[in-house]
């Protein structure tokens, strides 16, 4: 499934995300490459892929996926793993393959599988104070058609999605997350611009 790089706006496939996100983006020795994969409405898929420092905690990833992706409403959620740990953790203990699921909003569920998937093998933890995680590539906007009239839908009604014209008033917009269409989300919390997307923590 194709995405794009948004740091050299070039196509990135899924597949190749932690070759290309190591090489586009000269990763240290103090972070890795963190994938995260979840299927939406209609079975349509959605990725993100990040480089996170080692002292990133899982926690951390939570509130950054809610940020980019997934925030509508103060819902429960649950890892597979502890929260608590950071990257660094995960890569001593299971090796950097070990896929840890996550789930928000235990009613309309949202699940995912994130993934260390490429670190350096002199790969340390990080010593500063803050952890860091950059939005680095993204997967391309899924495309859905109208229910009603088939051309290119621009919402999501109650029975899919919904072009300008067939659109009803009450439909939600049609945005590259997993949460489109699901529980009220319209994005009113997105950051400005997506594109590397950085926050400290």
């Amino acid at each position: 499934m194709l995405g794009n790089c948004y740091r050299c706006n070039k196509k990135v496939d899924i597949n190749d995300v932690p070759s290309h996100a190591q090489k586009c983006n000269e990763l240290k020795d103090n972070e890795c490459v963190i994938g995260v994969i979840s299927e939406g409405v209609s079975g349509k898929l959605y990725w993100v892929g990040m480089i996170c420092t080692t002292n990133t905690k899982l926690s951390h990833i939570e509130t950054f996926l809610k940020d980019i992706w997934l925030y509508c409403c103060p819902h429960r959620s649950t890892f597979s793993y502890n929260k608590k740990a950071t990257l660094m953790d995960v890569i001593k203990k299971t090796g950097k393959m070990e896929r840890i699921m996550y789930e928000y909003d235990m009613g309309s569920t949202t699940s995912a599988v994130i993934q260390v998937l490429k670190h350096n093998e002199a790969c340390v933890l990080n010593t500063a104070k803050k952890a860091t995680i950059t939005l680095v590539c993204q997967n391309r906007a899924p495309l859905m058609k109208c229910v009603d009239c088939k051309k290119k839908a621009v919402s999501v009604g109650e029975n899919g999605g919904k072009c300008g014209v067939c659109a009803d008033e009450e439909d939600l917009p049609l945005l590259n997350s997993p949460r489109t269409g699901v529980c009220g989300y319209d994005g009113e919390n997105l950051p400005e611009n997506v594109a590397l997307f950085s926050r400290q923590y």
